[in-house]
């Protein structure tokens, strides 16, 4: 039993590990215009509106990357902001672009883990992640840190990539995550009734659910009008990443970043805002 919790924890680890060099990538950060997540800076002011953000607020931004997202959202809101990365190279980039907005003394930035935050309870009035909760190996771990972290009456809004239900109204029985597909934000998507069940198993209480699946085609768009395809993007990420500084032996199994199957191109994804509460 503790070889495989041994066994468990290594492997979070390297799954991390390639996930910041993934996201890292020239290719993933130019394509994207550094905001990493569907729906870019328009939804994001959607998910600090329905969070209800306002200047009284203390916010956490969970996988802040290069902190566009939340600069954008403090200079919308005039709210005090804490990002967390587990880059370093992204948490340097999102405080040299604070300073140079003349936003340092609201934003602070520091290189953490959302499923070991080092907050006091209670901290704060928001927590906010987009496009990274279904990357977190252990969900459920960071569910508990976000509702300990948290005020009460504090809000937890993510929008993020989930997995629809079939024709048939039946959830798929196997995670992508099963498959060859290796882009961690859809390899780790569970469905908008999963990841409630996980809130709510951590204390979050009162799901308010939008569809933004909109956004996710968009994305399918411009990866075909930019790539010329999935196949094509999937290569090109695979090929920075295998070059990378960040090629190490133990990223040698992983520096593959695999083009859908069969089987995980016919499951259905989505794209959607959640925003639960801590009584």
């Amino acid at each position: 039993m503790k070889r495989n919790k041994r066994n468990a924890t290594e492997g979070a680890r390297v799954f991390k590990k390639w996930a910041v060099a993934l996201y890292e990538t020239e290719t993933l950060g130019s394509f994207l215009k550094d905001v990493l997540h569907p729906g870019g800076l328009e939804l994001t002011r959607r998910a600090g509106m329905i969070a209800q953000v306002d200047e009284e607020c203390t916010v956490l931004d969970i996988a802040c990357g290069k902190g566009e997202g939340i600069l954008f959202l403090g200079e919308e809101f005039g709210c005090q902001i804490v990002g967390i990365d587990l880059s370093l190279r992204k948490i340097a980039d999102a405080a040299a672009g604070a300073t140079q907005r003349n936003l340092a003394k609201s934003f602070s930035f520091l290189v953490s883990d959302a499923e070991d935050m080092p907050f006091a309870d209670a901290t704060f009035d928001v927590v906010l992640s987009e496009c990274s909760f279904s990357v977190l190996p252990s969900k459920e771990k960071a569910a508990s840190e976000i509702a300990r972290v948290l005020k009460p009456g504090g809000r937890f809004v993510m929008t993020d990539i989930v997995l629809e239900m079939d024709k048939i109204g039946r959830i798929p029985s196997r995670s992508i995550a099963d498959t060859d597909l290796m882009l961690p934000c859809i390899a780790g998507a569970q469905s908008t009734a999963r990841y409630i069940e996980i809130f709510e198993m951590s204390g979050l209480c009162d799901p308010y659910v939008e569809d933004h699946s909109k956004e996710l085609k968009k994305i399918g768009y411009q990866i075909a009008m930019t790539f010329g395809g999935w196949k094509e993007f999937l290569q090109a990420l695979s090929l920075e990443l295998c070059y990378s500084s960040f090629k190490k032996e133990e990223l040698a199994g992983l520096c593959s970043v695999k083009p859908f199957t069969k089987r995980s191109a016919g499951q259905s994804l989505g794209y959607v805002l959640i925003r639960v509460t801590k009584p």
